[in-house]
């Protein structure tokens, strides 16, 4: 594995700087987007709003909504739900709701 420093002096060396003068440097493609994508079900079979059930003090789809953020890996966090008080939680907790039809 090399160093920071080794890495420094190639870099520097004179046939380096030769090939990096030639060699033609293309653009990189558009960064794309990637959503985080959470379903939550208002009905939900086991315990009802369970999505919405504080766990520590938080709801627990909060606890989702914020490890989705934290790693920084998604342009959007969109929570899919037929519940308005879920809607209100997620938004509340900064996900875009993707509203569904109730069944």
């Amino acid at each position: 594995m090399l160093s920071y420093t080794s890495i420094n002096l190639i870099n520097r060396h004179p046939l380096t700087q030769t090939l990096m003068s030639k060699t033609k440097v293309q653009s990189m493609p558009a960064k794309k987007k990637t959503i985080a994508f959470i379903p939550a079900r208002g009905g939900s079979k086991g315990i009802k709003l369970k999505n919405i059930t504080a766990l520590k003090g938080k709801p627990l789809i909060a606890y989702t909504i914020e490890a989705a953020i934290k790693s920084k890996l998604f342009s959007d966090i969109i929570v899919s739900t037929e519940d308005q008080n879920i809607a209100k939680v997620a938004i509340q907790y900064g996900a875009s709701i993707l509203n569904r039809p109730v069944k």
